[in-house]
This record gives structure tokens, C-alpha cells and sequence, in this order.
């Protein structure tokens, strides 16, 4: 990349193009006390409708005619027989009176489509926008009592919304209709303004790029960048004013944003910076920052997010090209991991007794399927927790991993043992809930004590109450369990670990290891707790047990004694005492000590956001309750919008390796718990066919390593198991299935492009089956369709996109049984 990215572009063009010379007002409609009394504007003066139910009810509140207004709450608004161009830089002001004594919010949403009420069957057609209060810094709505307020909404373009079903409002509409605001308020005038603060911020200086290690004795495997904070050029008010956040670009792609916490932290500690701990050795880096300030872009903000702020300044430009990592005692994966392939689990199951869904906990059996045949299997067995909705637990065996994009080339594993209520022997049957954060792993006990599958659990899908002890075992027959137990101590005494910071990574450490470090204590418990409820908390949580400790297994509804090794500040932490880079996307779902020829490393199974994060759903459309919705979407059928939560731009999965020796000085009281940080953070998405996380189990012996990948056959089907080869030394076979799958994606390029692109998807075996392209846009509208063979996608095909508008485009393919997603943005 030889110049700034393409969101560095658009913000020049903004700066050069769009700062207004002066702020001009135009009035759309004055709302009377009567449908006699209100009045139009003379600047669009076909727009001369109003738009209002039948039997409208006006208002007079106190004889002041500013305060008159339409109280009917279901929607008013205006109309016009000709268009009005509405552009970025436009902002549509609806302003209110509160009839009572006291703060209401306003609530108010916005639509240049719809011409009727806000309907909870509205779809992305004709969507209804949320509106906000510039005047309260663009985070709330509140109007205060006997008070007029400005309820603002600006225009955006699709270059402006970074979520991809985020609904550009740009463009010419016939109407502007207000709906469901408090009843307590009179809508009074609707006007449109040129009040925007569309200048872009100068680039942020002086970026530099630099090695780095993050643990001593890993060798520097990570790359840090620094730069100076950006300079706001004026143009707007003292509530736009300012850099909000940064944005991080990664050899083209939107990688990760700079904000909240960490951006106050580091200004605090100046310069600037971002550690990038997911990069590969022997390669070239390209990054580009850019600042954004905080303005609003045309949908609705609020406390939990600002994702839907700002104008970007043009990029600064870094380049830098990593060398070989000799990380010494460690394992680097890079060199000494190798992709063995995949297998699926069994299909089939009812009553929720499936691998469908599945996820949560996975322990290896050394000794299980003793009667393994070596040309199909490998040795051992596998337990996993099943559908989540029932949390039974099945044994399979382990079929030789395939590497292929393929799914029908790969071996389906077969049951061992049927799904069992296995967790029901130790906490009692229907006690832990669905999706209830449950992690299991088996261990061999110590002394002939304790040998077993060991469980825990929250017992719900949030915080589990204090008195629930979340931790048990059930014996490799699943007819016996023991516990449960609490860590720690009991409740109500200091020292008690709740399960929501102990039950989901689960696995052992090896016992020479625990006696000499933690009283020979080798069973590791941890978690991440991001929630709003329970005990939040920035990072991985390790605590080292052992149930058998007194001489007999631990008797039911007792402690077990706990040593901390790893443990992360709670959420808010103004010293930044997080896992690096954390953010509310940020979570883990398994563990392993990974060792093989005296290299170790504490893999953590996880995942980590790409772009920005917001709390909405996972198409970018806000969907929060009290705050209202972005688009009018029934929260009972979200469809295309997903899931109200945390969510980001994209997700990579990842495994965060950490140094024994760093949890050694933890213990040792040579560090604290939150000082350690991983060496190293090993994306393996690129190995996932669905980008699904779960969780990972390791066979020491053999130095075989296990992942879940949830619903890996597709929506509603069963899960898979990856396989990976943990070795001193990788052999040409090992590379050779190591880049297999990376060969199987779709690439597009260039990206953004004007007017056309190539697509090529590089398939292992694409044969000449016939295959379609098909692109849609932001709202879910196919708008073309592509028809090739399989062997022109894998040489390249070429997408005219002239006809079609400036925007963000979904492309999708089906080949060989597989779908390939890829976002493409046109510039025209």
C-alpha cells in the first residue's frame, strides 16, 4: 500500500468539500394550536402537507405560541410533491416543549419513508431512525420541565456507517415524519439545517512502529505503534469538538479502534499507542491511524456506544516487516504447531440430546477407545457437553483429522458412550441452565485419588447467587458424581471465587509443575466475567486446586483451597489492569498447558473484536431497551439485525499464550495477578469454517490439540473438532495441511474499488462445478448476480459494479458445499 486508506480518502474529500462556509436554517414546519394555525417554510414550497393522524390532537399549554404543537404521539410530520436532496451535512431538528414540571426523555424517532405511525412490522424499506439531544452532549434525551429542546438527526451516507446494516438516510425523500416521543412533550417545528460539523481532523502525527515483547524471554513478537494525538479543526459545537477515538488499519483492513479506557489511559501516559500482539513472523506490515471526532453521524448514540460518531481525519502511514521469532523456552506456533485438519461430531439426536449447538466443555481421555484401530483413529476419546439446551454429555471417539474446505470429506466421529445427564450427578438434574458458561476437562487425580471428568459451571446464563457451588466431577462411566464444591472458601467468608470467575477454562497442569509451585494443587479453573452483572472482569482468571488434596476426594458442599495465579481488574479500572487491548468483546471459552520437548505455553482459547465495538446488535443497528431502537425492529424478531449484545465489526479467534514462568512470579509474589500478558496472540481463524468459537482440550502424550468450533456444519447442524499437531519441530506434511485451508478464501481486490473488482476464491479442489456470485447490499436487496465455474473463480472473475451507487456490498458464494462472505465498498 503505497498511499492512506480509503477512509482517509473520504475524509479529505469532507474537508475539502463539505465544511460549510455559514449554518443556514430552514423551517419544513411550525406546528400551531390548530391545523389553521401551522405554517409551512418558504424555502421548499411544495412541502405544504402535514402529515398526522386523524383527529390529530393539538396543544396550547400556556398561551406562549412557541410552545404550541401536535401532542399526539403516533407520528406527525411534513410532505411535499416534490423531493428534497437530503445530503451529508444535513440535520434535521425537531424541537419539543415539556408540558410537566420535570425531565422527561424525549424518545423521538425519525423516518423519510414511512408516512404513517412507527409500527413494530417496519422493516430496513422504510426504517425509523433514532433521534438525540445535541444540547446533553449527544448522550441522552432528556428535556428539562417547562423547557423547549432540540431533538437533532443527521443525514449520513453509507461511507459514514460503519456497521454494515446501518441504513444510509442520504438521498431525495418526499417526507419527514416524527414518531413516539413522551407523552408529556408537544412536538413543535420540524426544520432543516446545515449545523454539521462535517471537518475532518488533521492525521495524527509522528506514528512509528516498533518490536516489541510483552514477557520476558519471549523475543519481541509483537509490534507496537505510537503517534501524537490529532488536532480538531473547528466546525462544530463544544459537544463535537475534540478526537473521540482512533482508528487502526491493518494492510487495508479496518483492525481495531483506539477508545474509551485505554484512549484516556494513554493520554494520560502519552504518546499514543496500540500493541498488536497477533502478527505473524517474516512479514510485512502496513498500518494506517486515523482520528475521529465527535460529531454525530446519523444514528443514534448513546452511553454504551459511540460507534456511530465522528469525521475521520486523513491517515498517517507506517510500514514495518516483523522478523523471525525465537521465543527460547516457549512455544512459538508459528514454527511448532501444525494443522492436522478437522472431523465432525455425530449427527443425529433427539430432545436436544446433539452435538447441535455444541460448545461448552471438552476434556481428552488419554485411555479412552482402548481398542482404537491407529489407521482411522487417533488414540484416546473425547467428552463433550452436547446442545446446550439439555447440557448432556457424550464420549466419541477421534477419527484421523482431514484438512479439506469441504465438509463432506470429512470423517464423522461416532459415539462411545450416549449423551448422559452426567452434570445432573453432581449439581442435580435441571440445576444448570442452558448456555450457563460450563467448562469440564479430565484429569488423572494424584496418588489414585480423584481420576475423573471435572466440571464447572455458573449454573445460569448470568451471575450464578452466592450460595451456588459451581464445581464437581462425575466418574468416566458418567454414573457417579461428587461435590459440588465451592473454591476458595464458603459463602459469606472472604476468599470465596465465584464460579462466574472460575467454571469455564478448565484444564490440567502438569504435577511436577504444581509441586513445586502450588502444594501440588494441578487442577486450573478460570474465567472472564464481561457482563454488567456478577463480577466483571478484564481478563482471564487462573486459580490452581486440587479436590483430592486432603488424602479422599473433597466431601459435597465444601471448599476446595485455591491458589491464584492469573486475575485481571474488574470493569471500570482506571489503571488499565486488563488483559492488553481488552474491550467488551473480549472473552475465552477454554484452556491448555501446551508443552512438547521442554517448550511450554498456557494457551487460552478466546477471541478478540476487529474495528469497533458497540453494544446493539450485531448488524449495528442500537436495539437496548430503554434507549430505544435504531431501526424499528421487533426485539421478538430481530431477523437480519441478530442479537441484542455486545458486538463489533468483525470477531477473530484467537489463542492468547502466556508464559508459565510469568504465572510463576504471580505465585511467587514477584508479580501481581494482573501484570502478566500473553507473549503472543495466535489467530486461527483462518482455520475455522464458520469463525465459531469453544472450547480446546490437549493430549499431553501425544501433543495433540482439540477444538470445538460450534455449529462447524452450518446453522442448527452438528459442531467439529480442529486438530492440531503441538511439536519441537514441524515436517513438510505438517506444512502442507498447515496451508491448506488458507488457500480456501474468498479475496477481492482491490478493496474499496471504482467501478470494478476481481473476485477470485481460491479453492483446494474447485472442479468445474458451475457456481454464482450473488451481492447485496447494506439493506439485505440482492442487486446482481455473477455466474462462473468453479475453475474462473479460482483464476478470477471481474465485478462491473458502474450501474450501482457508492456504498458497502455483501458479496456471496456457494462452491464445492461451502459459502464464502467477503464486504466490498464501491467508490464512485
Amino acid at each position: 500500500m503505497n498511499t492512506f486508506s480509503w477512509s482517509a480518502s473520504i475524509a479529505v474529500f469532507l474537508f475539502i468539500c463539505c465544511a460549510p462556509l455559514h449554518a443556514t436554517r430552514w423551517l419544513l414546519v411550525d406546528f400551531g394550536k390548530d391545523s389553521a394555525s401551522t405554517t409551512f417554510g418558504t424555502e421548499y414550497p411544495t412541502w405544504n402537507q402535514l402529515l398526522a393522524p386523524a383527529g390529530a390532537q393539538y396543544a396550547d399549554p400556556d398561551g406562549d405560541t412557541a410552545h404550541w404543537g401536535i401532542s399526539t404521539r403516533s407520528f406527525a410530520g411534513v410532505k411535499g410533491a416534490t423531493p428534497i436532496t437530503f445530503k451529508r451535512g444535513h440535520k434535521v431538528v425537531a424541537t419539543f416543549y415539556n408540558t410537566s414540571g420535570s425531565s422527561v426523555s424525549a424518545g423521538p424517532r425519525i423516518s423519510f419513508t414511512d408516512q404513517d405511525s412507527c409500527s413494530q412490522t417496519e422493516t430496513f424499506d422504510t426504517p425509523w431512525y433514532g433521534m438525540y439531544w445535541e444540547q446533553n452532549g449527544y448522550t441522552g434525551r432528556s428535556i428539562p420541565g417547562h423547557q423547549t429542546g432540540e431533538i437533532h438527526f443527521n443525514i449520513a451516507d453509507s461511507a459514514w456507517l460503519l456497521a454494515y446494516l446501518q441504513v444510509p438516510s442520504v438521498g431525495d425523500h418526499y417526507c419527514v415524519a416524527i414518531a413516539r416521543w413522551n407523552v408529556a412533550l408537544v412536538l413543535t417545528k420540524i426544520e432543516l439545517t446545515d449545523e454539521v460539523d462535517s471537518i475532518a481532523p488533521e492525521a495524527p502525527a509522528n506514528l512509528q512502529a516498533a518490536m516489541i515483547s510483552l514477557s520476558q524471554g519471549s523475543g519481541n513478537c509483537g509490534i507496537q505503534l505510537t503517534w501524537d494525538e490529532a488536532i480538531d479543526l473547528p466546525g462544530g459545537d463544544a459537544y463535537t469538538a475534540g478526537i473521540s477515538r482512533y482508528f487502526i488499519y491493518r494492510n487495508g483492513e479496518f483492525y481495531a479502534c483506539l477508545n474509551g479506557y485505554w484512549l484516556n489511559y494513554w493520554r494520560k501516559y502519552p504518546p499514543l499507542r496500540y500493541r498488536d500482539m497477533s502478527v505473524a513472523p517474516n512479514t510485512h506490515y502496513t498500518y494506517e491511524v486515523t482520528g475521529v471526532d465527535r460529531a454525530v453521524n446519523g444514528m443514534y448514540v448513546t452511553h454504551y456506544s459511540t460507534s456511530r460518531m465522528g469525521n475521520e481525519s486523513p491517515a498517517a502511514m507506517v510500514e514495518i516487516t516483523t522478523p523471525s521469532f525465537s521465543t527460547g523456552n516457549l512455544i512459538n506456533p508459528y514454527d511448532e504447531i501444525a494443522y492436522q485438519g478437522a472431523f465432525k461430531l455425530p449427527s443425529g439426536g433427539t430432545n436436544y440430546r446433539s452435538w447441535n449447538y455444541a460448545y461448552e466443555g471438552l476434556a481428552y481421555f488419554p485411555d479412552g477407545n482402548p481398542g482404537y484401530d491407529d489407521a482411522l483413529e487417533l488414540p484416546g476419546s473425547l467428552y463433550g457437553i452436547g446442545h446446550p439446551y439439555s447440557m448432556n454429555v457424550s464420549e466419541v471417539n477421534i477419527p484421523l483429522p482431514v484438512v479439506s474446505s469441504t465438509l463432506s470429506l470429512l470423517p464423522r466421529a461416532t459415539a462411545l458412550k450416549p449423551f448422559t445427564d452426567a452434570l445432573g450427578l453432581i449439581f442435580g438434574a435441571g440445576v444448570i441452565h442452558a448456555n450457563s458458561f460450563t467448562g469440564m476437562e479430565y484429569h488423572p487425580g494424584h496418588d489414585a485419588i480423584g481420576e475423573g471428568i471435572y466440571v464447572g459451571s455458573c449454573g445460569t446464563d448470568y451471575s450464578p447467587p452466592s450460595s451456588f457451588a459451581g464445581h464437581g466431577a462425575f466418574n468416566l462411566d458418567m454414573t457417579q458424581g461428587y461435590g459440588p464444591w465451592y473454591i476458595g472458601a464458603m459463602p459469606g467468608d472472604s476468599g470465596k471465587i465465584s464460579p462466574a470467575l472460575s467454571s469455564k477454562v478448565i484444564f490440567p497442569a502438569p504435577q511436577d509443575w504444581a509441586d513445586s509451585m502450588t502444594n501440588g494443587r494441578s487442577l486450573i479453573l478460570g474465567r472472564t466475567r464481561v457482563s454488567g452483572v456478577g463480577e466483571p472482569c478484564a481478563g482471564p482468571n487462573l486459580y490452581a486446586v486440587a479436590p483430592w488434596e486432603s488424602g479422599s476426594l473433597a466431601a459435597d458442599s465444601t471448599a476446595l483451597l485455591a491458589t491464584r495465579m492469573l486475575s485481571y481488574a474488574p470493569m471500570p479500572d482506571t489503571g488499565m489492569r486488563w488483559i492488553v487491548n481488552f474491550n467488551m468483546i473480549t472473552g475465552f471459552s477454554g484452556g491448555a498447558w501446551l508443552s512438547s520437548n521442554g517448550k511450554s505455553a498456557i494457551a487460552i482459547v478466546g477471541k478478540r473484536s476487529i474495528g469497533e465495538d458497540w453494544y446493539g446488535t450485531d448488524g449495528g443497528i442500537l436495539q437496548s431497551g430503554a434507549w430505544g431502537n435504531d431501526l424499528d425492529w421487533p426485539r421478538t424478531q430481530c431477523g437480519p439485525c441478530g442479537s441484542k449484545g455486545p458486538h463489533s465489526t468483525g470477531e477473530k479467534k484467537c489463542m492468547y499464550l502466556y508464559n508459565p514462568e510469568d504465572l510463576n512470579k504471580v505465585i511467587n509474589g514477584q508479580m501481581q495477578p494482573w501484570d502478566p500478558q500473553p507473549y503472543m496472540i495466535w489467530d486461527i481463524t483462518d482455520r475455522l469454517y464458520r469463525n465459531q468459537g469453544g472450547d480446546i482440550a490437549f493430549d499431553r502424550e501425544r501433543g495433540y490439540l482439540y477444538a470445538i468450533e460450534e455449529n462447524g456444519e452450518g446453522v442448527n447442524g452438528p459442531s467439529l473438532v480442529h486438530v492440531w499437531k503441538v511439536a519441537s519441530e514441524t515436517t513438510a506434511a505438517d506444512k502442507t495441511r498447515e496451508t491448506a485451508l488458507a488457500e480456501a478464501v474468498m479475496q477481492v481486490f482491490p478493496n474499496p474499488f471504482n467501478p470494478s473488482m476481481a473476485i477470485k476464491i481460491a479453492h483446494r479442489d474447485p472442479g468445474a462445478v458451475n457456481a454464482e456470485v450473488k451481492i447485496y447490499n447494506v439493506h439485505g436487496k440482492l442487486v446482481q448476480k455473477l455466474k462462473a465455474t468453479g475453475h474462473q473463480l479460482a483464476t478470477g472473475i471481474t465485478w462491473d459494479a458502474s450501474n450501482l451507487p457508492s456504498g458497502t456490498y455483501i458479496l456471496r458464494a456457494e462452491l464445492g458445499g461451502n459459502v464464502y462472505t467477503k464486504q466490498a465498498v464501491l467508490l464512485q
